[in-house]
């Protein structure tokens, strides 16, 4: 016997009654997931009763789950995907060190560079940079 044989009907507040073929009534309440047959509560699954009731109430799942989890209470949907907030994190540039911003967004030179080119000046090493051409400059005009 299987759930087609049953006829399920709708008595309210989740409550069926289903009539077998043979004339026998089973009152299924798909919420408490109880059947007058007592099979559901005994093994956990729903009985050929249930299942009537469960086909019947359009609550019982058909076909592939759709992907969809719960956000957990730091993130937010963007764009129709979960994107973690950043109200609490800090983000610091890695060019120029200041927070606020990223090397993406940076809109200073790469001071590493810049500071790596000096140092390599002052000890008479490196190509040349732009101070000691204009102090140059301004010996000459002087």
């Amino acid at each position: 016997m299987d759930s087609s044989s049953c006829s399920p009907e709708y008595s309210g507040n989740y409550v069926y009654q289903v009539k077998e073929n043979g004339g026998e009534q089973f009152v299924v309440n798909i919420e408490q997931k109880s059947c007058a047959c007592t099979k559901w509560q005994l093994i956990g699954i729903p009985c050929i009763h249930g299942m009537a009731a469960l086909l019947t109430s359009n609550r019982y799942p058909r076909g592939r789950p759709k992907k969809a989890r719960i956000l957990q209470s730091d993130e937010v949907m963007i764009g129709g995907k979960a994107k973690l907030m950043r109200n609490y994190i800090v983000v610091r540039c890695s060019k120029c060190g200041q927070r606020g911003h990223n090397k993406t967004t940076c809109d200073k030179r790469d001071r590493r560079n810049v500071a790596g080119s000096e140092a390599g000046n002052a000890n008479g090493g490196g190509p040349q940079s732009v101070q000691p051409r204009q102090a140059s400059t301004q010996t000459q005009h002087a």
